[in-house]
This record gives structure tokens, C-alpha cells and sequence, in this order.
């Protein structure tokens, strides 16, 4: 099983969309047998799933990722862990342990953040 993170510094890089990297692992038996770290090649969003598919990944682990990113992930049966974050190593040693902890409202429905914008009324 192979295992992504978003990266930037040791720890899972916030923006999927926007990180530098992806640290990839290399996972048997429950245990990390080897680990890579793989720049981002100036792509986002959607191009950046290229990178987790030529590297054969089967889990992203990442911060905030928009929906249209985690479908095309599902395309390519990539799982998408969202709303991670902390040091890589330890959220996949959580992840393969069975204790992620996920932030809530980490998936936005599109590039904007701009969340509920029917009760803005500027006037």
C-alpha cells in the first residue's frame, strides 16, 4: 500500500490544491518500509493527482481539498483523507493505526472560501 501526504516542512501542507509536495510512503504489512518526497513540479489542483498516480498511491492524507479533486482521486480509486494535520509521519502512523484525527468542514465545495454566501447582503 502506498500512502501520500500533502507536504511542506515535515508537516501536512494545509491547501492540496496549493502544496509544494507530497511525501509519499511506502507502507507493508502495517509498517512504513520506505518514504519519498516528490515536488509538486509546478502543477495543481487537479494535474497534481497525475503525481499521486505515477507514484502508484492508494491513500492521500491532506489538509483542505476541493471536491472536484477528490473525484477525480475516486476515478483513480485514490482514497482522499482530508482535514489532517501535524507532522506527516505521525498522521500516517495514526492513519495506519486507525486514529486519524480529521478536522470537520475541511472539503470546500470549490476554490473560493467563501462559505454561505446566501446570508450576505451588503448593501
Amino acid at each position: 500500500m502506498i500512502i501520500a501526504t500533502t507536504f511542506k516542512d515535515g508537516m501536512v501542507s494545509d491547501h492540496f490544491g496549493r502544496t509544494e509536495g507530497f511525501k509519499i510512503y511506502e507502507v507493508e504489512n502495517g509498517k512504513v518500509k520506505s518514504t519519498k518526497v516528490v515536488d509538486n513540479q509546478g502543477l495543481s489542483h487537479g494535474n497534481l493527482v497525475n503525481i499521486l498516480v505515477e507514484n502508484n498511491v492508494n491513500v492521500l492524507i491532506c489538509g483542505t481539498v476541493g471536491n472536484g479533486a477528490i473525484n477525480i482521486m475516486n476515478s483513480y480509486n485514490i482514497e482522499c483523507v482530508p482535514g489532517t494535520f501535524g507532522e506527516s509521519d505521525k498522521v500516517v502512523l495514526n492513519y495506519l493505526s486507525g486514529n486519524v484525527t480529521q478536522r470537520p468542514n475541511s472539503i470546500h465545495e470549490c476554490s473560493h472560501h467563501d462559505h454561505d454566501e446566501k446570508h450576505e447582503h451588503h448593501h
